[in-house]
């Protein structure tokens, strides 16, 4: 099948030619603008975040050996065959940044290290520093990266740090969430030619930002689908879940070493919550 051909294809290649994901690096107007968006998830007690990330597995059909020379590298822990995608995401849920090319196992850590955002922008910190990104434990906790406080009982300051930290974070599982719900393709095995993989996923994630930007929100169904989903569309074993590319076993309850990793920016944040006298909310106990 000459996969470069034909109405689907054509499509497909004339779309990721003309639209774009991009992170406004030198742009000091939008890069303020992200970070207004992401306050607001903390109710302006955390600022400078402009780019919440983490990682996405999509399921696929086994790799052949012809496609690849490490097939078992596609298997992911949780017992299915996929490719990660570690992205970054607005708090509109837009993708700033998508890179899909790591078999199912890769870890978060190793994915974000080869990124093309953390290789162009974090690694050589080029980002302004009243700026940061915002992640998961899977990633270590730097001055432009952080990550929250590992391990249990650890003070009321350090779990008000991590409230807020998650507050924000959350953007990118919903905007995982919603890709995951609109585009059919992913309510199953991906199952076209390997090499395309990568393509499907930035196409489907810039056709996402461009549902946001015209305000199409006709995605939050009780099954977890998009409202345009039609009878035709249904096949036995569809699932709108999304598999989080989680650093260790659910069951483990182990945190990874990078949790432990610290940042002077990070500690700053957290004595300025504290000193604020911002905690956690209490849970509520209503009673009839």
């Amino acid at each position: 099948m000459l996969y470069n051909s034909g109405v689907l294809w054509g499509t497909i290649n004339a779309i990721d030619f003309e639209l774009e994901i991009g992170f406004p690096l030198n742009d000091p107007v939008k890069l303020e603008k992200l970070s207004q968006g992401f306050a607001k998830y903390s109710k302006y007690r955390m600022k400078g975040c402009v780019i919440a990330l983490d990682g996405w597995v999509l399921r696929t059909r086994c790799p052949t050996k012809k496609e690849t020379k490490h097939v078992v590298s596609h298997r992911n822990r949780k017992g299915f065959w996929g490719m990660v995608v570690f992205a970054g995401c607005d708090a509109e849920l837009r993708f700033l940044s998508v890179s899909s090319r790591f078999p199912g196992a890769t870890n978060d850590s190793l994915a974000w290290d080869l990124s093309g955002l953390n290789n162009t922008v974090f690694k050589c910190d080029r980002l302004p520093p009243p700026y940061y990104a915002i992640c998961d434990e899977a990633l270590p906790c730097t001055e432009n990266v952080l990550s929250p406080y590992g391990g249990q009982n650890i003070g009321v300051a350090k779990d008000s740090f991590n409230y807020h930290l998650s507050a924000m974070r959350q953007c990118i599982e919903r905007a995982f969430a919603v890709l995951v719900g609109v585009w059919g393709v992913f309510w199953r095995e991906l199952t076209c030619d390997y090499n395309k993989w990568p393509q499907i996923v930035q196409v489907c994630c810039k056709l996402h930002n461009l549902r946001i930007d015209f305000n199409d929100n006709r995605v939050d169904t009780s099954d977890g689908f998009s409202d345009l989903r039609m009878p035709e569309d249904h096949v036995a074993g569809d699932t709108s879940e999304v598999f989080m590319n989680q650093y260790y076993a659910e069951n483990a309850g182990e945190w990874p070493q990078n949790a432990h990793s610290s940042s002077i920016r990070r500690i700053k944040i957290t004595n300025l919550l504290e000193s604020n006298g911002f905690r956690r909310p209490t849970a509520v106990n209503n009673k009839a």
